[in-house]
């Protein structure tokens, strides 16, 4: 199956409220899981690209609270939404309105989590992340093999979710890297990279090291 681009940016208010009030629950405990697996950076300065409404941040402030983070995304909406939602769940997290290559800030790591498939050229990614930090952990979607491949993973991880919801995860599915395009995106560096294939059908990309 070929990769089918979806718009960059979310900024429909519709769409941010149906992805932050989603049942990410699975997705929030498997990114701190992964993260302690293969980064398990717990002090220092981070900053995240493509933050989103900020759920995944505050997990990963509960559980090392001594992290200084910084989060970036270019919606205005996924910014104001991730805003309220660090300030009602009194998480300190820096959060900034900004395309990633306009990101000026160095900081000790660098992370992202499900914003690689939202770009169009993954070159733009790579360049702005490695500019940020030397040292990166980044999580990703897959693309599936199939359209009634995608269409399966949504019934089995996204049950009692949006219908709004449903549709643009399953854009994002279709827009995702295969595991031989994003193995090429980092050949040159010495980054590593590993598959996480879980029950649902939904394979993840973890890719981490120093760039």
């Amino acid at each position: 199956m070929q990769r089918n681009l979806e718009p960059e940016l979310m900024t429909d208010n519709d769409q941010v409220t149906a992805y932050d009030e989603s049942h990410k629950k699975w997705g929030i405990d498997g990114f701190i899981y992964l993260y302690e697996k293969y980064f398990n950076k717990q002090h220092g300065s981070i900053s995240d690209l493509g933050t989103g409404t900020g759920q995944y941040l505050i997990a990963l402030k509960n559980k090392f609270p001594e992290l200084k983070i910084y989060g970036y995304d270019a919606s205005p909406a996924m910014v104001r939404r991730s805003i309220k939602n660090f300030k009602s769940s009194n998480t300190l997290v820096e959060m900034m309105c900004e395309r990633l290559e306009n990101i000026s800030l160095k900081t000790d790591y660098a992370i992202s989590t499900n914003t690689l498939h939202h770009i169009p050229n993954p070159e733009i990614f790579w360049k702005s992340i490695k500019n940020i930090s030397s040292e990166i952990f980044v999580m990703d979607l897959v693309r599936p093999k199939s359209i009634e491949d995608a269409r399966a993973i949504i019934e089995n991880t996204s049950q009692g979710d949006s219908e709004i919801f449903k549709k643009d995860y399953f854009n994002s599915l279709l827009a995702a890297f295969s595991e031989k395009e994003l193995e090429s995106q980092i050949s040159s560096t010495n980054l590593k990279i590993s598959f996480e294939k879980g029950d649902t059908g939904l394979n993840i990309a973890v890719i981490y090291g120093k760039i």
